[in-house]
């Protein structure tokens, strides 16, 4: 993911899901892992390297007394895994339907990539 790209990503994530808001939904979550910004070379994908890397994440929290983990998902993929690893909808957003409040283009990896943000919760 370039820079720029990366960049767009998180002024979405910052504009879609408020951590604010997060706390206020559910106020006793003390302790959250939030895992943003995984990915896999393409060179290895299909080889159940990201649902790896999201088990040991989600056995990492758990061992440091997180009450849950959020995942961002920029790809059904993702989202895939995160339901297989029984996570559950928090919130999400069409790429097509978001409204940047800056007037900032989407670029065009983004745009052709997934049609959802969507970050899932598991609590505890």
């Amino acid at each position: 993911m370039f820079p720029e790209t990366h960049a767009m990503l998180l002024v979405v994530c910052n504009d879609v899901f408020s951590a604010t808001q997060f706390y206020e939904d559910f106020p006793t979550c003390d302790q959250i892992m939030d895992m943003y910004a995984l990915g896999v070379h393409p060179q290895y994908r299909t080889r159940g390297i990201a649902r790896q890397l999201v088990s040991q994440a989600l056995m990492v929290a758990k061992k440091a007394g997180c009450d849950g983990a959020i995942i961002t998902a920029t790809s059904k993929i993702t989202s895939m895994i995160a339901v297989k690893l029984n996570m559950k909808h928090y919130k999400s957003v069409a790429w097509k339907d978001y409204k940047n409040p800056r007037s900032e283009e989407h670029t065009s990896e983004l745009q052709s990539h997934s049609d959802l943000v969507c970050r899932l919760l598991l609590e505890k």
